[in-house]
């Protein structure tokens, strides 16, 4: 993972792990499903025990100096490298296009999502003409009882359209 075009927030002379490190420590813990710092410095941790030097990792990187990078990055220069990086894997042919089984992800297990006619229609198999809102809830909460439904999200109309 080259992380080159993100630009690095510290003072030079004072660095003791280079920025494209941390981002790969990152992006590895992410990966690996670590939920918080003290996760990714336990990874890093593994990592260095385990491989020696990869990736740059050497040894332990602490949460603290995790976040401080963190707290410095600009985004956009971040999201600009994630874009480039993401778009060379596509020509390289190591992308392939996928249907996710589901509409919306949440990282932090909050979410709504609002599922237009057509395609709540579509993951019922009904046709979306002739259907009605109740049979299509109906079909649905079969289909998908880990759904939420909830009056409060069907009152906003965020849940379930009413076409």
């Amino acid at each position: 993972m080259r992380c080159d075009c993100v630009e690095e927030p510290r003072v030079k002379g004072r660095v003791t792990y280079g920025l494209s490190e941390i981002l790969t420590a990152l992006v590895v813990a992410i990966v690996t499903k670590a939920r918080s710092l003290r996760q990714v410095e336990t990874r890093t941790s593994q990592i260095a025990k385990k491989h020696g030097v990869w990736m740059g990792i050497k040894s332990r990187i602490a949460d603290n100096t995790l976040s401080k990078v963190l707290s410095r990055l600009r985004f956009s220069s971040l999201v600009a490298c994630l874009h480039r990086l993401t778009k060379a894997e596509h020509r390289r042919g190591n992308l392939k296009p996928t249907e996710l089984p589901v509409g919306t992800v949440a990282i932090d297990g909050k979410n709504i999502a609002t599922l237009r006619w057509h395609d709540l229609c579509r993951l019922v198999d009904v046709d979306k003409t002739t259907a009605s809102p109740q049979e299509v809830k109906v079909l649905f909460a079969e289909r998908y009882p880990e759904a939420r439904n909830s009056r409060r999200c069907a009152s906003r109309g965020m849940c379930l359209p009413s076409r």
